[in-house]
């Protein structure tokens, strides 16, 4: 990996790009990087590629095209909805309230019980005006062309909950032991590896947590809970080190590899 710029004056914020550059390559070529002080991230892969709700989001843009606004809702883990902006903002506003209305409330239908856990509402407008390490950007989703520049110009304002509870229980349906931990009220700026663990999943002897950044990204690219599912145990087969952080890359094949 080569970064190009012009001229050779050197500020602090260059410096940090060169140091941030260097990590990058680390990581690329070792598959170890030690970004933060207190922390050394391994990559290891899993043996499935990602299942997504993607495609299932292309028809939600294509009807929200026609019909203004469009949603699902995938049992008690996780729902979306779509709303197309500049349609909208141009009906009668109690016409447009009724859609709304209609939506949240079938998108909030996703919380099955009172005390359900939701994570923060997550939707388009983050990963489309500022720069997300984390997050796929949208050129690459595997929707149509037309789609994909639509998303990158606003055309469409999307949300997505993410049901933290909902996801426990399904897996606890499928033999996992699972504790959530609430959410913190403020997150630290320091420059400390931001680990906020949110739930933890237990079988047999192994366990681990599951990170509110791991389930923001499950949020904001409509994973399907089995990817969660497989993240999780492709960690306690691959991990080997207590107290070591690790990404899961997943093969990137398959009817959602991204573009």
């Amino acid at each position: 990996m080569i970064e190009v710029k012009a001229g050779k004056l050197q500020t602090p914020r260059t410096i940090r790009q060169g140091k941030q550059l260097a990590l990058v390559q680390q990581g690329l070529e070792t598959g170890t990087h030690s970004q933060f002080a207190n922390a050394t991230i391994t990559k290891i892969m899993c043996k499935s590629p990602l299942l997504t709700y993607i495609k299932s989001l292309e028809r939600v843009l294509d009807e929200a095209k026609r019909e203004f606004a469009s949603s699902r809702v995938f049992g008690e883990y996780i729902s979306f909805c779509a709303f197309h902006t500049e349609k909208i903002i141009n009906i009668p506003e109690q016409e447009a309230s009724r859609i709304r209305e209609y939506i949240l409330n079938r998108c909030m239908s996703v919380f099955k019980h009172r005390n359900d856990l939701p994570l923060p509402v997550m939707s388009n407008i983050i990963p489309t005006v500022h720069f997300s390490r984390m997050l796929a950007p949208y050129t690459i989703f595997p929707v149509s062309r037309e789609l994909r520049f639509a998303l990158t110009t606003g055309e469409f304002f999307i949300l997505s909950w993410l049901n933290i509870s909902g996801l426990a229980r399904w897996l606890e349906k499928r033999g996992w032991e699972t504790k959530i931990a609430s959410l913190p009220d403020k997150i630290s700026n320091d420059d400390r590896f931001p680990n906020i663990p949110v739930l933890k999943v237990k079988k047999g002897t192994k366990e681990m947590e599951i990170g509110l950044d791991i389930l923001a990204v499950a949020a904001s690219e409509f994973w399907m809970p089995e990817s969660l599912e497989m993240m999780i145990t492709t960690v306690l087969n691959e991990a080997t080190r207590d107290g070591s952080f690790f990404t899961v890359n997943f093969p990137n094949v398959g009817k959602y590899a991204w573009d």
